[in-house]
């Protein structure tokens, strides 16, 4: 884990460097536009050229033969990390069904014991979805690692919204009724 942390540390700070040299340039014409001597009198946009191509072959000559090396496992580490992504998946989706069945979404009467079951049951929720979250993050973390797509894991999303309005609900109930 720690070489593929290093490739991805390698890899996001160099795009990071690349992506600035763009607009590098584009000030240095813009100065040269309006007629601003700099110096040294050395051509900067040929400078910056030659830094974005330096980078580019130190980042190859630093990291090619290390992913030529790692590629099995990394490969092997992928299909793993897929794996527990659908799993993940299924236990979000298994997890969304059981939210909807046994959070307070609608209550006929209220009564002081209604609205403390009601939030006890959102406390509930809320530390399980949250320990979910965590869960995806982590998930997330290594497909970035392991360059594969991020995963979205919408009913989690949903999850956390409805945890948000039931909360701001069950207050206005509690307000009004208790």
């Amino acid at each position: 884990m720690a070489v593929m942390e290093h490739l991805r540390d390698v890899k996001m700070i160099t795009d990071n460097t690349l992506a600035r040299i763009e607009p590098m340039k584009q000030t240095i014409v813009l100065l040269k536009k309006h007629g601003v001597a700099m110096k040294p009198e050395e051509d900067f946009l040929v400078i910056l050229e030659n830094i974005k191509t330096d980078l580019r072959d130190t980042e190859e000559k630093a990291l090619g033969p290390v992913k030529g090396k790692i590629l099995p496992i990394q490969k092997k580490e992928s299909e793993n990390i897929k794996e527990s992504v659908r799993n993940f998946r299924k236990e979000v989706e298994a997890y969304r069904i059981k939210f909807k069945e046994n959070l307070p979404y609608h209550t006929e009467h209220s009564s002081p014991e209604i609205i403390q079951a009601a939030y006890e049951k959102i406390d509930e929720y809320h530390n399980s979805t949250h320990d979910l979250i965590t869960e995806s993050q982590r998930l997330r973390n290594l497909e970035t690692l392991f360059d594969l797509t991020e995963s979205k894991f919408k009913p989690l999303e949903e999850c956390h919204h409805d945890l948000i309005n039931l909360k701001r609900n069950w207050d206005l109930i509690s307000l009004i009724d208790g």
